[in-house]
This record gives C-alpha cells, sequence and structure tokens, in this order.
C-alpha cells in the first residue's frame, strides 16, 4: 500500500514536473528524478523553511513562508500542536502590520489558522473517542468508585471508634 502511495506521488509530481523534464528522457528515468525529488523534499522542507524564516525576508514573505511551515507541520505531524500554535501567534501579530493592500495574505493567515483549529478538534475527538481514552476513562471511574467505599469504609471506621471513646470515657 505504502509503495502504491508512493507511486501515486511520484507520478502527480512527475506530471507536475514533466515541462522542466526533457522529452528524451525515459519515462522510467523520469519518474526515478521524481520520485528522488518528492523524497528529497520531504526530508528537508521543514528545515529549509524554518532557514528561509531566520534570513532576512520581506514581511509578505516571510508570512508565507511562516505559512507554508504550518502547512507542512500540520500534515507531517513532526512537531507537537505547540509548535504550531506559536507559529500561527507569530503569524497573527505579524499581519497586524500589514496594510490593506494584503488583504489576500490576511485571508490566507486567517485560513491557515481555521485549518489548524479544526485539525486539532479532529484530532481530539478521535482521541475522546478511541478506545485507549474510554479505557482511561473507566479506569479513572472504576477508582472513583473506590475512594467512594473506601471514604465510607473510613468514615465509618472513624464512627464507631468514636462511639468506642466515648463509651470508654464514660
Amino acid at each position: 500500500m505504502l509503495i502504491l502511495n508512493n507511486y501515486i506521488l511520484c507520478d502527480r509530481y512527475l506530471s507536475d514536473l514533466s515541462p522542466l523534464i526533457d522529452s528524451s528522457y525515459s519515462h522510467e528515468l523520469s519518474f526515478l528524478r521524481a520520485k528522488v525529488l518528492v523524497h528529497r523534499q520531504q526530508d528537508i522542507a521543514g528545515e529549509y523553511l524554518r532557514q528561509l524564516i531566520e534570513s532576512p525576508l520581506p514581511d509578505s514573505i516571510h508570512i508565507r513562508c511562516r505559512l507554508l511551515l504550518c502547512d507542512w507541520l500540520n500534515e507531517t505531524r513532526c512537531e507537537t500542536s505547540t509548535t504550531i500554535k506559536q507559529q500561527l501567534d507569530t503569524i497573527s501579530n505579524s499581519i497586524k502590520n500589514l496594510d490593506t493592500s494584503s488583504l489576500s495574505l490576511i485571508f490566507e493567515s486567517y485560513l491557515a489558522m481555521a485549518h489548524f483549529s479544526d485539525n486539532e478538534y479532529q484530532r481530539l475527538n478521535q482521541l475522546f473517542h478511541s478506545p485507549m481514552f474510554e479505557n482511561k476513562r473507566l479506569l479513572i471511574t472504576r477508582n472513583q468508585i473506590e475512594v467512594v467505599y473506601i471514604l465510607r469504609g473510613l468514615f465509618t471506621s472513624v464512627h464507631k471508634l468514636r462511639i468506642l471513646l466515648n463509651t470508654m470515657s464514660k
């Protein structure tokens, strides 16, 4: 299944790159070249974007790089949600300085924030409905019931001890 997915992905990139590939290349060679490009992009995309963000760029390009990094992080899940949220917070602060000529970039930023929120909601919803979470919830409920029984037992023991002490003191 993984090989088939890689094949479909590489085939898609091959069609995207076809204007750049000489027609004298064999299809197999073109396919292998596209496959190498795809794997290289997946491995270095995040680091490359981080380096771009650290370099001096105009605000609009800087925001676009951060948006692209957020999309990449959101898709690969190679970082925590907190990291993505920090990037989105930085974007949110940066778009406050943009003028009305950048409305499309501002709109794109809000879409990225909505996309992240939607993905987080779906992830948490799946987690809450997962068997692992249900088992933990059942375990917590069971422990709470046990605590109630133990506290009742302690209360009963303390009550009996008080009665005993009262009878002994008389």
